[in-house]
C-alpha cells in the first residue's frame, strides 16, 4: 500500500512525466518554504486580475487598480507560522550512500516530488472561480538532470541547486469558444522552477492567443513566487580565534610603520 506522502503518489498528483527512480539508499529533503508575501499569480487580459499570497483575501484584485477587489478567491493553500507564510512546495530525493559527513560533499538529486500543484499548494476551487469554471487548470513540471544537486558541509545541508520547467495549463472554462486553452505550448516550457542555495523562485511569463466569448486576443499569465527553503542552513563564516585577531592587528600595525618609514 502506498503511503499518503510517498514519492509515487506525489508524482502522480503533479503529473510529472519522467523522473529517475530513487535508489534504495535515497534520503529525502523537504522543500517547505517561507514565501514572500508579495508573491502573486496574475492574468492580464480576460480577467485583468491577480491573487497575492500576503493579502486577505488573496484575490481577486484589479491589475489596473490593485485596491479594487473583483471577487473573493483564495489561490494558495498556505500555512501561517512563526517563520511567516509557508507552502509545502514538495521534496527531493538524493543518494546518500557515499556520504561521510565530513567537509563539503555534493550529491545528485534523484527525484523531484512537487507539491506546488493544483489540489496541494494551489487551491483548485480558487482557479475554478478565477477562470470561469476552469476545472481543468493544472500545473506540470519537467524532469531533472545531472546539474541538479544538493550540497552538505560537515553533514549540514548548505545548498540546493535545482532547475526545471514549470507549465501552468489554464482552462478558461465556459467562456472559452474553442475548449480549454492551455498556456505554454512552447517547446522550451512556459517558465522556470528554481532553487539556488536556499532561494526559491517560480517564474512564469507567457503570452498566448485565447478565444473566448469576449473575443480573441493575446493574454499573459504571470507567476512570480519567491521564498526561502527552510531545510537549507546558512553556514556562518568561522569566527577568528583571539590569536588570529592579534596577528591580524600586528600585520596592520606593521603596514602602518612601513608606510611611515617610506614617507620619512
Amino acid at each position: 500500500m502506498i503511503g499518503l506522502n510517498s514519492p509515487t503518489r506525489l508524482l502522480a498528483a503533479a503529473g510529472l512525466a519522467a523522473v529517475t527512480a530513487a535508489p534504495a539508499t535515497a534520503a529525502t529533503i523537504s522543500l517547505q518554504s517561507v514565501i514572500d508575501p508579495l508573491s502573486r499569480l496574475s492574468e492580464t487580459q480576460f480577467t485583468g486580475s491577480f491573487a497575492e499570497i500576503g493579502r486577505n483575501p488573496e484575490g481577486l484584485y484589479n491589475l489596473a487598480n490593485p485596491s479594487q477587489q473583483f471577487g473573493t478567491a483564495d489561490l494558495f493553500n498556505e500555512t501561517q507560522t512563526a517563520n511567516g507564510i509557508e507552502l509545502g512546495i514538495g521534496s527531493i530525493d538524493f543518494d546518500d550512500a557515499a556520504a561521510t559527513g565530513v567537509g563539503v560533499e555534493t550529491f545528485a538529486i534523484t527525484a523531484f516530488n512537487p507539491l506546488f500543484t493544483v489540489g496541494a499548494d494551489l487551491v483548485g476551487q480558487g482557479f475554478f472561480l478565477w477562470f470561469f469554471d476552469g476545472a481543468n487548470t493544472s500545473v506540470t513540471y519537467g524532469g531533472i538532470d545531472a546539474n541538479d544537486t544538493v550540497t552538505f558541509t560537515d553533514g549540514v545541508l548548505t545548498g540546493i541547486d535545482l532547475t526545471t520547467d514549470v507549465t501552468f495549463n489554464i482552462d478558461y472554462g465556459f467562456i472559452a469558444t474553442s475548449g480549454p486553452n492551455p498556456f505554454g505550448n512552447d517547446a522550451d516550457g512556459v517558465g522556470t522552477f528554481a532553487i539556488s542555495g536556499s532561494s526559491l523562485a517560480i517564474d512564469v511569463l507567457d503570452t498566448d492567443v485565447v478565444s473566448t466569448f469576449f473575443g480573441t486576443g493575446p493574454t499573459t499569465f504571470i507567476a512570480d513566487i519567491d521564498g526561502t527553503v527552510l531545510a537549507v542552513s546558512s553556514a556562518a563564516a568561522p569566527v577568528p580565534e583571539p590569536t588570529t585577531l592579534v596577528m591580524l592587528g600586528m600585520g596592520g600595525l606593521g603596514a602602518v610603520l612601513t608606510v611611515r618609514r617610506k614617507r620619512a
